[in-house]
Order: C-alpha cells, then structure tokens, then sequence
C-alpha cells in the first residue's frame, strides 16, 4: 500500500496538492491502524487520524491546509524506517535552532520553507577526512548569508559572489559563519519584490577556544580557513512578520 502511496504521488511530490494528498493518504493509513506499515505521526497530527478522509475529491487541500495549520511547522509524515523521515527530523532540527537562537533587535522571522541539501559525495567525503585529521575539532551548527546563494550551495563554499574563493574579515579570508543567524541577516539579500530572504544553515568544525566561554561567544563569528571545514545542509526561505 504505502508503495502505491508514493509511487503515485511521488513525481509531483513538490506541489501543495500532491504533498497535501500525501499526507491524508499516509494519515489515513495510521487511523486504520495497517499492522503491515510504520507509520510516524508527530504528536500535533494523532489528534487528526480520526478526521474522516476523502481520498478523492475537492476538500482534500482544504483538509490538510487545516492539519497543517494545527502544526506547529508544516509537517509530513512519513515511513518510520525511510530515509524520508531521517530527513524530516534533521530539517527541523535545523529549523528549530534557527527560531531558537535568532537573537537581533528585528522581529523574529516566520519560517517559510527549508530545503535539505543534498551534498555531492566529495564534498562528504572532504569533511570527513578534515574531521579525521582534526580531531579536537568541534562541530557546530550555524548560519551564513550572502549573495549568490545558489553558487556558495552548488560549490560548497569554494565559490563566492564574483567568483572569489572566500570572505574577507577580521581573521583574515576564509568562511565565516554565526551561531545567531540574527547576525547572518545582516548580510541575507532579496529581491526588491518579494518580501522573502534566504540563508544556508551549516554544520562547521571549529576549533575549541571558538566554541568556549558563556552566551558572549554567539555575538562573534566562527571563522574556518578551509571549506572543507564547513557543509551546507539547509537553505532556509524566511521572512519578517
């Protein structure tokens, strides 16, 4: 069943309509309670199995736009032994340290979409090897903005704006990112029509007097000399409410 499931929706899978039909089909199946799927439910959600479900017809947009709407963020769920689910968890992982450590005299920002990025095997395998060979080295999440987006993604961040190969700063050139992506806005861009802004959370391996001291630390910049130090693992779409 759950084959049949994705097969049919998967190719339209990023529109609302097919992501919408998805999810009645998958919340459908947990309040039969099918002992031959494993189903993940986030807990805003079970109150939902026991909503009636069409499975065809013109509510169904209008039904889960209602889920959706009783959810703190907009959530799917998922087979709970996919690689989908893996990745649900992981985006809102990422998500909730955006809100959480948004620190800055604007008004917190709205969430409005995160994509997962999936990383070229090289570029996985070069931080590994750099998280080898540096093994006091930290991991820490953190946020980054610039212009050209696209390019610092595609590259891994060997591949700045105007094609230069890294920021210039206080500690000289390499990457920069932030612990409080309220710092990182300051140098988030967007079009002059659309009132969204983008910005790449990151896992980055720092060395440990950067990550050491009290709640001081998240005002200063994590530096790394080497883009094999940093990966790219969300591009977060947002907005000033």
């Amino acid at each position: 069943m759950a084959t049949s499931i994705r097969t049919a929706a998967g190719a339209a899978l990023e529109t609302g309509q097919a992501r919408a039909w998805l999810l009645v089909c998958f919340v459908g199946v947990a309040r039969r309670g099918s002992q031959r799927l494993q189903t993940f439910v986030p807990k805003p959600m079970r109150e939902m199995a026991s909503v009636p479900v069409r499975l065809r017809g013109a509510n169904i947009v209008s039904l889960c736009q209602e889920m959706l709407a009783r959810c703190v963020l907009p959530v799917i769920a998922w087979c709970a032994q996919s690689p989908d689910f893996v990745s649900w968890v992981r985006t809102q992982s990422h998500i909730k340290i955006f809100l959480s450590e948004w620190d800055s005299p604007k008004k917190a920002p709205s969430v409005e979409k995160a994509y997962e990025i999936i990383l070229p095997r090289e570029a996985r395998t070069r931080h590994d090897r750099f998280k080898a060979a540096n093994p006091k080295f930290e991991e820490v999440r953190s946020f980054h903005s610039a212009q050209c987006i696209c390019d610092l993604v595609r590259s891994c961040f060997k591949s700045f704006a105007f094609g230069i190969n890294y920021n210039s700063g206080r500690f000289g050139e390499g990457i920069y990112s932030y612990r409080n992506p309220g710092l990182a806005d300051n140098f988030a861009t967007s079009c002059t029509t659309s009132p969204y802004r983008v910005m790449i959370a990151c896992d980055v391996l720092v060395e440990p007097d950067q990550t050491a001291g009290d709640d001081a630390t998240d005002e200063e910049s994590l530096f790394v000399q080497s883009a094999d130090a940093i990966l790219p693992v969300h591009v977060v779409m947002y907005c000033q409410v």
